[in-house]
């Protein structure tokens, strides 16, 4: 099966998908598009993520409050996840301890750490495809926390 061919007055059409240009940021002396810059702060690789993060908020940006906030945000969120990430973990290593039930204990703690890590996947690649196209998204119950610390680093 073939693809249908494009007649001449198709081929003049633009289907480019239209991004806000926010200029540039220099990150390690390399000029890069801020929401670029900006979506690669949530790509949920961990505690690189979290590094990201802190190179984004600390490099110059053609606009400062596009990028500050969303690596600010890209810390808070990186960082609370990698705290339930601990707690999950100590807890699991506290029930398997327990004599003979133990393990059976520490089953749900092994799927919700499946669960959070599916939930780092999803919620840190749709933050970065948002950052990417141009729009802010405040996490519901972080974004409060984000904006003191925002308030606080200036």
């Amino acid at each position: 099966m073939s693809l249908p061919k494009r007649t001449q007055d198709e081929d003049n059409e633009s289907h480019d998908i239209p991004i806000l240009n926010l200029g540039k940021t220099t990150v390690f002396s390399t000029p890069l598009d801020t929401n670029i810059a900006s979506a690669l702060a949530y790509l949920p690789l961990g505690p690189l993520a979290l590094i990201a993060g802190f190179v984004l908020l600390n490099s110059p940006s053609d606009s400062p409050a596009f990028s500050r906030y969303h690596a600010m945000q890209s810390l808070v969120f990186g960082g609370a996840m990698l705290g339930l990430f601990i707690l999950n973990n100590i807890l699991a290593s506290i029930l398997l301890v327990v004599p003979f039930i133990g393990p059976f204990l520490a089953m749900p703690c092994g799927l919700l750490g499946g669960l959070l890590a599916l939930v780092y996947m999803i919620v840190g690649v749709k933050l970065a495809y948002d950052t990417y196209s141009g729009k802010t998204y405040r996490l519901p119950y972080l974004a409060k926390h984000v904006d003191d610390l925002l308030a606080k680093t200036k």
